[in-house]
């Protein structure tokens, strides 16, 4: 997982315990999550992907993209709140 090995030498154990239960969430979170919709989250958040591109990967407009990213965003924040 991305957060495991974020933590650096100077944080006291609270908050490498903290981080890692935030990861913990969001990993969570983005497993209960469409395969679709998670696909386009990590592509934009960690491939750091503009829409065009994801649009050409995944073979759709970028107005689609820019669409089912509003809907997955939307569907994350829902999910990790009621999961709090």
């Amino acid at each position: 997982m991305l957060w495991e090995g974020a933590e650096s030498r100077g944080d006291s154990p609270l908050r490498v315990l903290e981080t890692k239960e935030l990861g913990l969430r969001i990993q969570k979170t983005l497993d209960a999550l469409s395969e679709e919709y998670r696909l386009l989250l990590l592509l934009v958040a960690d491939q750091e992907l503009s829409y065009e591109e994801i649009a050409t990967l995944v073979g759709q407009s970028a107005d689609s993209v820019r669409g089912k990213l509003h809907r997955a965003r939307k569907a994350f924040a829902a999910h990790f709140e009621r999961n709090a």
